[in-house]
């Protein structure tokens, strides 16, 4: 009998323009693991954060430098914020902090195995969402220096370690 838990996730947008919202760029999720009674177990961030702001990706070719600021740093911030958060709601913590230009999107369920890795799992939803895929998954807060590549894009991994809490008795 395969056993199975539940995931909460949320994918984390770039919206260019908020007097006249254009299609929101999508730049990474957040993946978390819960146990019965709320305890957070892990979470995972995955996101991308433009390299250069003088040599911008095509969707980021009208941001000007306040809206770089957002974007450089932004997966350090949100693992920053959850570990300030309370633990069994660390997500509304965080999507009231991250809600202009840079924002985090609705909560969302999923039921998976046991068997599945939670970090595999935040591969997964990183490539569903912003249709980048990833081939390796360091359990590192800065990616790691690669070989010079011609993307514009600099993807960064934060887990986040989140003490677990026991489990009240019933």
């Amino acid at each position: 009998m395969t056993t199975r838990r539940q995931i909460q996730w949320v994918r984390v947008e770039y919206q260019p323009d908020l007097q006249t919202p254009k299609v929101p760029v999508p730049m990474g999720v957040i993946v978390a693991e819960n146990f019965p009674g709320s305890h957070t177990a892990g979470v995972v961030i995955i996101g991308r954060e433009p390299r250069d702001p003088k040599n911008p990706p095509a969707k980021l070719k009208e941001t000007k430098d306040l809206g770089f600021a957002q974007l450089i740093g932004w997966v350090s911030g949100v693992a920053r914020d959850i570990l300030a958060a309370p633990q069994a709601d660390f997500f509304s913590h965080v999507s009231s902090r991250w809600r202009w230009n840079l924002y985090v999107a609705e909560t969302e369920s999923l039921e998976v195995a046991t068997s599945t890795s939670l970090l595999e799992l935040a591969g997964r939803l990183y490539t569903k969402h912003v249709g980048e895929e990833i081939t390796d998954l360091p359990i590192v807060r800065k990616a790691p220096p690669r070989r010079r590549r011609t993307t514009v894009w600099d993807r960064r991994e934060a887990a986040v370690p989140l003490p677990v809490a026991a489990a009240p008795a019933s």
